[in-house]
């Protein structure tokens, strides 16, 4: 069984992770700079899934992930899709 307090932490940054996304318009989170294809939206949701499915699986729990995320922002998935 996982530490409780490391749990707590997991919680918390889990949802400042969400939070950082709030104030982005449409518009403002398909931003990629000149040349690229990952944008603000295929960076926050990649880092979410990743981090949610290696630190949970780890801790030998299930990952909490949205539906549809893990196609949409896994490691498998093309950014300019997003």
């Amino acid at each position: 069984m996982a530490d409780q307090t490391l749990m707590m932490m997991f919680e918390e940054v889990r949802k400042k992770t969400l939070r950082w996304l709030d104030g982005l318009s449409e518009e403002q989170s398909h931003y990629a700079p000149p040349g690229l294809h990952n944008s603000i939206k295929w960076h926050a949701g990649h880092a979410y899934v990743v981090v949610e499915f290696l630190t949970m699986r780890a801790l030998g729990q299930a990952p909490d992930l949205p539906a549809g995320w893990m196609e949409v922002f896994s490691w498998e998935s093309n950014p300019k899709h997003v």
